[in-house]
């Protein structure tokens, strides 16, 4: 919503940012564009100066949760502005809905769909790992807010890399009466770390990988040189993998469920989270239609914030 709101997103008087840099993109990007007059200030224990942008004011070095609790009785007798949170629940009603009546229509199982779907339909408790490239970006734009659900990410230069030995690790971790530990990452990202599925297969490690498969470095095809692009683009910007998913599956000792449309995804995901061991839910997309599916689902968000 804020990469595609156009000014229509109320701004701030103050931004007080705690913790690290923000991992959304679009949340930066909105942050570094904000009038030099609105102030914005970092509390954090140490003095680092945390800011690439170049769009904060001031750093307060302090404890954050004692900063907080020396400033609650002073900012308690203002009380909030119920018309600031109301405008921003009523943007992201509208491109909630926008998105949804997209993503609702037809039967076939997209990305999109997927990052939606699948963390709706997470048990409680449960770990999901998301690898970089669309999966992370698909989470952020489609996952509707719920509890008990963890979220976790690789970041760095190569975040691509080692995701499924990061899961691995997750699994391995986990403490009594924590969920499942599910991993969603592209084939590009499978590839990557094969060797990693393979041993954890053959370790028996209880986890649950689902794998978007559409043949290649689906981000890639968003980018320019994508369109009408020639032989040696398709092989060395786009990468294909040319991975035989079932065949990697069956090395490993693990359980594969095919989904191939959305009627599949509830079964496969139940199925897979309760038996022990490896499991792979298998999903094929195409990248060609996945890039026309977000430039349609980012042309109805800004239809509908601004109207």
């Amino acid at each position: 919503m804020l990469r595609l709101a156009d000014g229509v997103v109320p701004q701030p008087d103050l931004v007080v940012r705690f913790g690290d840099l923000p991992t959304s993109k679009p949340l930066r990007r909105w942050l570094a564009e904000l009038p030099v007059d609105v102030p914005q200030v970092h509390v954090r224990d140490d003095a680092s100066w945390q800011d690439p942008d170049g769009a904060l004011s001031d750093v307060v070095v302090a404890a954050p949760r004692m900063l907080l609790e020396a400033l609650a009785p002073r900012l308690a007798h203002g009380g909030p502005d119920p018309d600031w949170l109301a405008s921003w629940q009523a943007l992201d009603v509208a491109a909630v809905a926008a998105q949804d009546r997209l993503l609702d229509a037809g039967s076939e199982a997209t990305e999109p769909w997927l990052a939606r779907e699948l963390t709706a339909l997470l048990p409680p408790s449960s770990t999901l790992l998301v690898a970089a490239s669309m999966p992370i970006r698909d989470v952020e734009a489609f996952m509707a807010p719920r509890e008990q659900v963890r979220i976790l990410a690789n970041r760095g230069a190569n975040g691509i890399d080692g995701t499924i030995a990061t899961a691995w690790g997750l699994s391995l971790a986990r403490d009594p009466g924590d969920g499942p530990v599910v991993v969603l990452l592209g084939d590009v990202a499978l590839q990557h770390d094969v060797g990693s599925l393979l041993a954890a297969g053959r370790a028996g490690v209880d986890l649950t990988v689902v794998v978007v498969d559409n043949d290649g470095g689906g981000i890639f095809h968003f980018l320019p040189i994508a369109e009408g692009r020639a032989p040696e683009i398709e092989r060395h910007v786009m990468t294909p993998t040319g991975l035989d998913v079932a065949a990697i599956v069956a090395a490993a000792g693990g359980t594969l469920h095919a989904v191939g449309d959305r009627a599949d995804l509830l079964p496969a995901v139940r199925a897979a989270v309760t038996e022990p061991g490896l499991s792979v839910l298998h999903l094929r997309t195409d990248r060609t239609a996945n890039r026309e599916l977000h430039r349609q689902l980012e042309q109805a968000v800004r239809d509908a914030l601004a109207g």
